[in-house]
């Protein structure tokens, strides 16, 4: 019959021989040294990449440490006929017409050929884009949320304001991290002018729900608001990475084999010296 190199597995007295203790412990190590280099790889979500932002809509996909979930896009887009007192809505546009692009520790959402509203005497105008998400940070926790975007122009015998935001929360509503920056005008002095305006809010947290507004368009009484389209960006500051308790387990897994092995490796080595 031929001999079962595996043999001692079904007969554990035989992994008692010295022999046979290194060869399990040998394989043991293989096996976790394996699991630790690709365990992670092998059940990982894809990695974000550059786009239309409707192949990112419903997806979930990593950038860095974050892992985001891009549920949906928000449209508020009317213009408000203070004679008439009616509501009219533009043409909609779509995510289709957003360009998706991730950063090393974000995203940002450009729109080619931008946006522009205009209000006549006595109306308001509104165009506004809001980009829903869940988030989870794999290995700590965020502490703080930027937001640049393009040019911004308001101008006109009334108000108008271009505003972009970024508005972050923990899974409990508790916590929150934000940026926006804004440009204001009242009959055609701008009044605020500010990029970037942070805010934090509690404690740092590893996983929730967030709005990105590229843009936000408002005017009124005769007055324009405008954005060029260039991407805004919206990045987030994390704490240190911090290794996920599955790969601190494979490690100690592949750290107990390598010591097992070096245990046995010294048993045979005893065992040759007393048949000597």
């Amino acid at each position: 019959m031929p001999s079962n190199r595996y043999s001692f597995l079904a007969n554990p007295a035989r992994l008692e021989h010295p022999r046979n203790k290194t060869i399990f412990c040998r394989r043991a190590v293989s096996l976790s040294l394996f699991c630790a280099l690709f365990a992670g790889s092998a059940f990982a979500d894809p990695v974000c990449s550059s786009g239309s932002l409707a192949d990112v809509i419903g997806t979930t996909c990593d950038i860095g440490s974050l892992q985001f979930t891009f549920t949906s896009l928000g449209i508020v887009n009317y213009y408000y006929d203070g004679n008439t007192q009616t509501y009219t809505y533009p043409t909609q546009w779509s995510a289709s017409d957003f360009t998706f692009i991730p950063l090393s520790n974000g995203f940002a959402l450009g729109f080619a050929g931008g946006q522009s509203i205009t209000a006549d005497s006595n109306a308001t105008a509104e165009d506004k884009a809001i980009l829903f998400f869940n988030f989870v940070d794999l290995n700590g926790n965020i502490v703080g949320e930027h937001v640049s975007g393009g040019l911004r122009w308001v101008s006109g015998s009334g108000s108008s304001v271009v505003e972009y935001v970024g508005d972050t929360y923990s899974t409990d509503g508790n916590n929150f991290v934000g940026s926006y920056g804004l440009i204001g005008q009242d009959a055609g002095i701008v009044v605020q002018d500010f990029s970037d305006l942070t805010a934090v809010g509690g404690n740092p947290f590893s996983s929730g729900y967030g709005i990105a507004d590229p843009f936000w368009l408002w005017a009124s009484n005769g007055a324009s608001a405008s954005w060029d389209g260039t991407p805004t960006a919206f990045t987030f500051d994390t704490t240190a990475p911090v290794p996920e308790p599955s790969s601190l387990l494979l490690l100690g897994a592949a750290l107990l084999g390598m010591s097992r092995f070096a245990f046995a490796r010294r048993n045979t080595f005893e065992a040759k010296r007393t048949e000597s």
